[in-house]
């Protein structure tokens, strides 16, 4: 007679399989634990990783707002250079203009008409050059009246050869027959004029003058 074989069930008691059973779900369970564990350990490492991302994300807004900032200075102050340069030159050219003018109504003197002479001189003077001239009024008079002819003068040359915040330095090169007139050489027809020129109401003066060989 054959013997009955196990059943499922009773294979399922036996201990031997029970034991592999159990083994195998501690397994499992020390994979899961182990996987879980490993997600929880990664886990400030994603989070510091996240953490110098927007780190960096924010420190290259702040680089391209410092940069924007940057160029927007240097725009604005090339800007503002550009303006105040522009504006320097032309006040230069102004008092250049005015200061060749002045030194042609210094040179232009007409014999019978010496006190239209100091006239048109006061008129294009200020500061310490007009008190000199009005300081000497009496002798200009008496040395343009003393003149055989009117006294002509014309520029030669001139140019810029110094600037401060108020005042504007000329050098003026002219030709004329009476160059005493701005304290030049009677023996010379040329006579080389450093004038300083100052803005009065809107009007380029003479403050000052020095005749130079």
């Amino acid at each position: 007679m054959t013997e009955p074989q196990p059943t499922p069930d009773a294979q399922a008691l036996d201990p031997q399989a029970t034991k592999r059973l159990q083994q195998a779900r501690e397994r499992y369970a020390a994979a899961v634990a182990a996987e879980a564990q490993a997600r929880t350990d990664a886990e400030p490492a994603r989070f510091r990783r996240s953490q110098r991302r927007a780190a960096m994300v924010r420190l290259a807004v702040v680089a391209a707002l410092v940069a924007a900032l940057v160029l927007g200075a240097i725009g604005w102050w090339a800007h503002n250079s550009a303006d105040d340069l522009a504006s320097t030159l032309a006040d230069q050219s102004a008092a250049q203009s005015a200061a060749e003018g002045a030194v042609v109504t210094m040179l232009t003197a007409d014999p019978a008409r010496a006190n239209d002479y100091l006239r048109d001189v006061l008129d294009v003077t200020t500061g310490d050059q007009r008190i000199r001239v009005q300081g000497s009024r009496a002798q200009l008079e008496a040395l343009v009246a003393a003149q055989p002819r009117p006294a002509t003068g014309q520029v030669v040359s001139s140019g810029v050869v110094g600037a401060g915040e108020k005042d504007v330095t000329v050098l003026v090169v002219a030709q004329t027959t009476t160059p005493e007139l701005v304290g030049g050489d009677a023996s010379q027809n040329r006579v080389g004029v450093s004038m300083t020129m100052k803005q009065v109401g809107g009007r380029w003066l003479v403050a000052q003058t020095e005749a130079v060989s």
